[in-house]
């Protein structure tokens, strides 16, 4: 009796992941906006995981869009103070100080026209019990890859 046993990685080698991200495929090519809807789109992302930041607002930065990075909901507010022509908020659920639930409430109450993705390592079950049951806003799931991110950006931006 012989037995053959196939042992896999849990990730192709050929697979760079950096906390959480998969950033071999940093850019999906086929959700690519034309430069005058991606010019005319400001992003607000609010990230404290500086890593996760930086690749996140890169990514949708060779989109063509417009992105302000975030390292938390007080600096995000400070923006919004500032500037309020904003078409988008991504923000991570969890963080110190205010949430990004919590942010999202603050800002839709300020621009009740602007689209917000929230992202979470919880399920979306419990995210929208954090919110209350408010159900305007769209979500992806932590970790993401950029590419999953750029997808979910130009979907969210181009749905009526």
């Amino acid at each position: 009796l012989t037995v053959q046993e196939k042992i896999s990685a849990p990730v192709n080698v050929n697979q760079k992941i950096l906390l959480g991200l998969n950033v071999s495929n940093a850019i999906d090519r086929s959700h690519t906006p034309t430069a005058a809807a991606a010019e005319n789109t400001r992003i607000l992302f609010v990230e404290d995981e500086d890593s996760v930041r930086t690749f996140g607002t890169r990514a949708l930065k060779k989109k063509g869009y417009d992105v302000i990075g975030c390292n938390s909901a007080e600096n995000a507010l400070e923006y919004i103070e500032r500037d309020s022509g904003f078409n988008l908020l991504v923000t991570d659920m969890v963080m110190p100080g205010i949430s990004g639930a919590e942010l999202t409430k603050i800002i839709k109450e300020k621009l009740p026209d602007i689209k917000v993705i929230l992202a979470s390592g919880y399920s979306e079950e419990i995210v929208r019990q954090e919110l209350d049951n408010f159900d305007d806003f769209d979500f992806i799931t932590k970790p993401y890859s950029l590419g999953d991110l750029t997808a979910k950006v130009f979907d969210v931006l181009n749905k009526e």
